[in-house]
């Protein structure tokens, strides 16, 4: 298993439900429970294998207001994100992972690579 590091104890429901309320959208089930867990932090292994490329995961949301951040510049205000992404966390070189929302295909996790879209 890979552990969680550098973290603080997770969100509150409270929390997570009033992110979903508010830019409409359900937390896939894995998602929203490591969040319940965990704020902010990184992978002890933080390193993934994507399409022969390999990424660092960097680090997790460690407040509610950086989520709001994120996602108002990115999906709201910018709309640099397909439609039905969301953001969570990013790699050292500024690349975001997102989950999504779409009916075909919720709760996959993506890696947006704006150099590349």
């Amino acid at each position: 298993m890979n552990k969680v590091i550098k973290s603080q104890p997770g969100f509150s429901e409270s929390e997570l439900n009033y992110l979903q309320k508010k830019y409409q959208f359900k937390f896939p089930k894995e998602l929203y429970n490591h969040f319940l867990t965990y704020k902010g932090g990184t992978f002890e292994k933080c390193f993934f294998l994507i399409e022969d490329s390999v990424q660092i995961f960097s680090s997790f949301p460690s407040r509610i207001d950086e989520f709001e951040e994120i996602i108002d510049l990115l999906v709201v205000e910018e709309r640099l994100l397909p439609k039905g992404l969301y953001p969570f966390g990013d790699d050292f070189g500024g690349y975001i992972f997102c989950f999504s929302v779409r009916e075909e295909d919720a709760g996959k996790i993506y890696l947006w690579q704006s150099d590349l879209n």
